[in-house]
């Protein structure tokens, strides 16, 4: 199953690219990254079909943080289950607005 080269985030459209190198400000470890300003998320080729979803997962949630305005939420305990709900809100919408996602997701 191809990985989709557009998410539709909340009312946002990221495209999705792969690169074969690390891109400026990537660090040992990092397999993606989310650029919520220019709706972009950037994986890094070559690694496991199973790796690519959890990181394209993972951007995604990045995604939905941005767009939700959730930034840093999570770090404050009080503030715990509003990061919760608007991550459990926003991941049901991508599900939802995202057909191909799903079959990219459940794919061996």
């Amino acid at each position: 199953m191809k990985r989709p080269e557009r998410i539709k985030v909340l009312g946002q459209t990221y495209r999705v690219r792969v690169i074969t190198e690390r891109a400026e400000g990537f660090e040992q470890g990092d397999y993606g990254e989310c650029d919520a300003d220019k709706h972009l998320i950037s994986i890094i080729a070559g690694r496991s079909h199973g790796n690519d979803q959890n990181t394209l997962t993972h951007e995604i949630f990045h995604a939905i943080a941005f767009e939700l305005d959730l930034d840093g939420a999570i770090n404050k305990p009080a503030d715990n289950e509003r990061w919760i709900q608007g991550l459990a809100t926003g991941w049901l919408a991508v599900l939802k607005d995202n057909a191909g996602l799903v079959s990219y997701l459940r794919s061996k």
